[in-house]
């Protein structure tokens, strides 16, 4: 199987090539990364899909530790799911997504 034949593989890469491109295009007005171009379409599709496993990565997650007693995998996104003193969830699920996403593309480079 080829890396290209995974999904979250090729919307990783698209992504990032879509971000290089526009880092190198700058000095363009950011409202350019609303224009319906092919590119943008192309972009924000991927990002949905991205979107998308790191939701259900974090639904899987915060089941799993809802029914456990210890820790489930002990590892950043389960330290990013951590609730406090009062059983309330510490980060929003919309704020998990974020840092999880950071770390991905962080950890690419």
């Amino acid at each position: 199987r080829k890396p290209s034949d995974a999904p979250l593989y090729v919307a990783f890469q698209t992504i990032l090539t879509i971000l290089s491109n526009r880092q190198i295009l700058r000095m363009l007005p950011k409202i350019t990364w609303k224009i319906p171009a092919p590119w943008n379409a192309r972009f924000n599709r991927e990002m949905a899909k991205l979107d998308k496993v790191v939701d259900e990565l974090i639904s899987a997650r915060r089941r799993a530790m809802a029914t456990s007693t210890t820790p489930v995998a002990n590892d950043v996104l389960e330290s990013l799911l951590q609730k406090d003193e009062h059983g309330e969830h510490i980060m929003s699920d919309q704020l998990v997504s974020d840092n999880m996403k950071t770390l991905l593309f962080a950890g690419h480079d």
